[in-house]
């Protein structure tokens, strides 16, 4: 029997939610992310594997707003969106904790950013994830996002990542025209 996912607009995170959940990912590789090509073909280059988190700061304020995912009764994850200067809705943040993956939380989110971002009338969704969190570009691309923008510098002010680590822009257009 499958769970139940539960989507709710939330003001406030639960106590204990971003201190007990594991938002972890595991990295094993940097990819060299090539535009218009599938996710699975990019060139990688192997490291040895490690854990990696992101700080998780949902942006709880009167600009955008924050839905929590419920995964039979737990809060396993979160989404945060506002509208961009660029008439796109932006997806602050996302994150699903990891024994909660696969199970479908990412696309429940997603598709609340969607119905959000139409209600909106935004130009559609964007987002930005790094070239180590492959799993994130595979559910992106499985989504329909596409590849924007790829940015070798954002990171370069972080000396431990910045020889690493690269920004990538993800586009879901409403229109469906991408061009380049």
């Amino acid at each position: 029997m499958k769970q139940a996912i539960d989507i709710e607009s939330i003001t406030r995170l639960p106590h204990g939610y971003l201190e007990y959940g594991d938002f972890t990912f595991s990295v094993a590789c940097y990819a060299q992310p090539v535009f218009s090509t599938p996710v699975e073909q990019w060139p990688t280059l192997p490291v040895a594997p490690f854990r990696k988190i992101y700080p998780l700061a949902p942006f709880l304020n009167d600009e955008g707003e924050t839905f929590l995912a419920r995964y039979d009764g737990e809060a396993v994850g979160h989404i945060t969106l506002s509208k961009n200067w660029n008439d796109y809705t932006l997806i602050e943040e996302i994150a699903v904790s990891q024994h909660a993956r696969r199970k479908g939380i990412a696309t429940a989110l997603l598709d609340t950013a969607l119905q959000w971002a139409r209600e909106q009338n935004t130009a559609g969704l964007m987002l930005e994830t790094q070239n180590n969190n492959l799993n994130a570009c595979f559910c992106y691309q499985r989504y329909g996002f596409t590849l924007g923008g790829i940015d070798h510098l954002l990171y370069r002010g972080q000396p431990d990542i910045a020889d690493h680590e690269i920004a990538l822009f993800w586009y879901l257009p409403f229109n469906n025209q991408v061009g380049y």
